[in-house]
């Protein structure tokens, strides 16, 4: 307001030279200000960067680890079924041993039992008795039939 009573340019001049000056200092404080959240920003963008680079190697470096776990799990596995599967042929073969082992006790079982009864048995007893003399003289008789006729 005080431009609209002033009368020359020297009054002027001197009305807008602290305005003008502090203009000057706001854009040198604004231009600071601006230089300063550019290289913050620059900054927290290169720390992000860091931090994005930073945790994807630790991705990948805990991929690889689960890679050799499951890598390692998979090799135990295998070795498990080749056990089970040796496991298994060896029960077989006992079983096949055992029933083998069974089956020959038995047969000795019932040889031994068959011979400590026959072995224990009494001995028959002969009722009736033969006269040799008598037997003798009835197929005499035949005999010399028989020897005739040859």
């Amino acid at each position: 307001m005080k431009l609209r009573q002033a009368r020359n340019v020297e009054q002027i001049a001197e009305e807008l030279e602290p305005l003008a000056v502090s203009l000057a200092t706001l854009a040198d404080q604004a231009q600071a200000s601006i230089k300063n959240v550019e290289a913050a920003s620059l900054q927290q963008a290169r720390e992000w960067s860091s931090q994005q680079l930073s945790a994807a190697n630790e991705v990948e470096a805990a991929a690889k680890t689960v890679a050799q776990h499951v890598k390692a799990l998979q090799q135990a596995t295998a070795s498990l079924k080749q056990t089970a599967g040796e496991v298994q042929q060896a029960q077989r073969g006992q079983f096949l041993t055992l029933a083998t082992v069974a089956g020959v006790s038995a047969i000795l079982a019932a040889a031994l039992s068959i011979g400590l009864w026959l072995w224990l048995a009494p001995a028959p007893q002969v009722q009736n008795s033969l006269d040799a003399k008598a037997v003798a003289e009835y197929l005499k008789p035949a005999i010399v039939d028989a020897l005739k006729r040859r």
